[in-house]
């Protein structure tokens, strides 16, 4: 009987076939959980670059990314949320000022090879983006001309800075020129201004020392020339802060629109610039149009100090004019890549 039931090969196709159907249900869950997790890592990559780049194009390293990550965070779960074990991670970073790294970690559970293995019954999915910029501006506009008062006995030097109207912030403060011909262009670099900054000029002023170097720096008066475009395209200057932020009742700044170079200078010489002494600065501040410019006329001296008469109020100790076509430098559209 024995010898019977050992060569008897009825039912065998039977088991065969149930064994095998056990490794080809274990290749089958294999597969599709591959897929169902290249899948998820896949739209993890393709979210992770794409917030990257939002972040990367405000070109702003001191804007905190808190809300792209929500969003981040959002879209993933809204999507995937039937496949995930917990919540989702997700930081992004600035490194530097030129790449924004982004990571996305999730749990997902599997889909068949649970069944097979319970120790994969859920995997881990991580993925990392690193996005670059590249910061790219226009030419920062240099002033077309400048005159000095040949009669000034003050030390006067300009400095150019750009300011942001939304805070109140004057950084990247640069001496461009002074009226004791010091070669400022060939040591510093035009300030160059980002989104929301407007190029602005800032005089400091030393009371009788344009010929003594070593009085500079002693006690400067300094006035600042805040400027920017409002809603209207119009030009704002905000020309009589001292160094303390605080305005001064005395202005000390003149400022003309001039249709064409050669109409900015004094109308004795054909051009539309007031003259005289003991006057009323002129302050226009209308639009600035390809193919104008724009006179800055500065007085060295408050009118009066301590009660006593003090400056002449001619408003042409320092003169500067900017061409319209330019304007103040802007940042262009970055460049932006993903990849290390």
């Amino acid at each position: 009987m024995f010898s019977r039931f050992v060569k008897d090969r009825r039912g065998n196709f039977a088991v065969i076939t149930a064994l095998c159907s056990v490794v080809l249900f274990g290749m089958v869950g294999l597969a599709v959980d591959y897929v169902r997790l290249t899948s998820a890592k896949s739209f993890f990559q393709d979210e992770a670059d794409a917030i990257g780049v939002a972040i990367a194009a405000t070109s702003d390293p001191t804007e905190k990314p808190d809300k792209y990550v929500r969003d981040l965070k959002m879209a993933i779960t809204e999507k995937l949320d039937n496949q995930l074990v917990g919540a989702v991670s997700a930081t992004a970073v600035w490194i530097g000022k030129t790449q924004v790294q982004v990571d996305v970690s999730a749990t997902v559970s599997s889909m068949i090879m649970h069944v097979v293995s319970p120790s994969h019954r859920e995997t881990k999915v991580a993925v990392t983006s690193l996005v670059n910029l590249e910061r790219r501006f226009s030419e920062p506009a240099k002033p077309e001309k400048i005159i000095w008062e040949g009669s000034a006995v003050d030390y006067n030097r300009i400095y150019a800075y750009c300011y942001k109207p939304a805070t109140g912030a004057r950084t990247q403060e640069t001496p461009v020129m002074d009226n004791a011909n010091t070669n400022y262009e060939d040591r510093y670099e035009y300030p160059v201004c980002g989104n929301g900054e407007f190029l602005s000029y800032k005089l400091h002023s030393v009371e009788n020392a344009r010929y003594n170097s070593r009085n500079w720096e002693r006690n400067p008066r300094i006035r600042y020339a805040d400027t920017w475009i409002d809603e209207d395209g119009a030009i704002q200057i905000s020309g009589g802060k001292d160094e303390n932020g605080q305005y001064q009742p005395q202005p000390q700044l003149e400022t003309v629109m001039c249709p064409s170079l050669e109409k900015c200078k004094p109308k004795s010489q054909g051009g539309i610039i007031p003259e005289g002494t003991n006057r009323t600065p002129r302050q226009d501040k209308m639009a600035c149009a390809p193919g104008k410019y724009f006179y800055y006329g500065w007085e060295d001296r408050p009118y009066m100090l301590n009660g006593q008469r003090y400056g002449d109020n001619d408003f042409d100790d320092i003169i500067l004019v900017m061409p319209c076509d330019s304007g103040p430098p802007i940042e262009e559209k970055p460049r932006i890549w993903i990849g290390g």
